[in-house]
């Protein structure tokens, strides 16, 4: 069993709006009060995830979501990628993907989709 400690955070840009959801980091996103409160989000997100508590350098309470479920729904054939030139191969290589195009058969059990 893991035992979870919590982490504070703090806000990178101040200056902008709060919203309801934050950046933490890759496959992590963090959320308030308000979502927590909202049954219907709360049961969406935990079909892709556990959501574990931490605290915001206010002391306000939010609660982040780890996701722990991938699903492989990329359609490789269809999405766009950056190019690069790969000087070991003397060649053009795919780089990061630019714009996703997914197989829709592959969504159907993931909220974020």
């Amino acid at each position: 069993m893991t035992t979870w400690n919590p982490h504070e955070y703090y806000i990178h840009n101040p200056i902008l709006e709060k919203g309801d959801f934050f950046h933490v980091g890759a496959g992590c996103i963090a959320f308030g009060e308000k979502v927590w409160n909202c049954d219907r989000m709360v049961d969406s997100l935990e079909m892709d995830g556990e959501i574990l508590p931490i605290t915001f350098e206010t002391g306000e309470g939010l609660y982040i979501l780890n996701v722990t479920e991938c699903v492989n729904a990329l359609d490789k054939e269809k999405s766009e990628y950056s190019v690069y030139w790969d000087i070991e191969k003397n060649m053009q290589a795919k780089g990061s993907v630019k714009r996703c195009a997914f197989h829709p058969d592959c969504l159907t059990g993931s909220s974020f989709f």
